[in-house]
């Protein structure tokens, strides 16, 4: 939990003064918790890798078929990343990236993804109104 938290603060630190979110994806037995991240552009997702996984970028043929092969230029955490604090990324494109845990994806499917849109909900305009009936006045 210390390890998340500081991830967490040293990503905050980071992003400080943007509207962006941070997203923290942790491992829940042999699941990444949680296993859909909706982020939006210029968001954080910080992985708290623990034991013997990985969270290793694959395109979506590689996700698809339980597959192991990394994703040339994607990310790659274990244990030690994030030990050190750099198991995160900040999204800079819309799309969706996947992402598996190397050792278990073909015999317990671990895998994950992050679905992203092109802003936060902090940053759409809403035009909310309320209007009482009867006027109590």
């Amino acid at each position: 939990m210390k390890k998340l938290i500081l991830s967490i603060l040293l990503v905050a630190g980071s992003v400080l003064g943007t509207k962006a979110t941070i997203h923290a994806v942790t491992i829940s037995g042999f699941t990444f918790s949680p296993s859909t991240v909706n982020a939006a552009v210029g968001d954080t997702v910080a992985w708290v890798i623990t034991g013997s996984h990985t969270a290793t970028e694959v395109d979506n043929a590689t996700w698809t078929a339980d597959g192991t092969t990394p994703l040339t230029g994607g990310f790659n955490f274990n244990i030690s990343h994030t030990a050190a604090a750099t198991s995160w990324i900040q999204v800079t494109a819309v799309g969706t990236r996947y992402y598996v845990c190397q050792v278990h994806v073909g015999t317990m499917s671990m895998k994950g993804r992050i679905l992203v849109g092109p802003s936060s909900i902090d940053e759409q305009d809403s035009d909310i109104s309320i209007n009482l009936y009867p006027n109590p006045a």
